[in-house]
């Protein structure tokens, strides 16, 4: 699995027992910041989170929303990204 699979995991796990909006936004930026280290890690090995994999994270995010019924834009929800 890969680290930004992991860190995915992570937020999936925590949605589906924590619904306050606040706290969930708060997990969401810090899945995101971790996200945004990674794509350090990328840079160094001369590489990038390329668009497929910013498409798909950003799928994930929504559907995890959806599935969970948590009221927050996806656009929201990864405002801390920088790819």
């Amino acid at each position: 699995m890969t680290k930004i699979a992991i860190t995915i995991e992570e937020i999936a796990n925590y949605l589906s027992k924590e619904q306050a909006l606040d706290l969930v936004q708060l997990q969401l930026d810090k899945m995101i910041e971790k996200i945004n280290k990674l794509q350090q890690e990328f840079h160094e090995n001369d590489s990038e989170i390329e668009t497929f994999a910013r498409d798909a994270i950003f799928e994930v995010v929504e559907k995890m929303l959806i599935h969970f019924n948590i009221n927050i834009d996806t656009e929201e929800a990864l405002r801390k990204r920088d790819w």
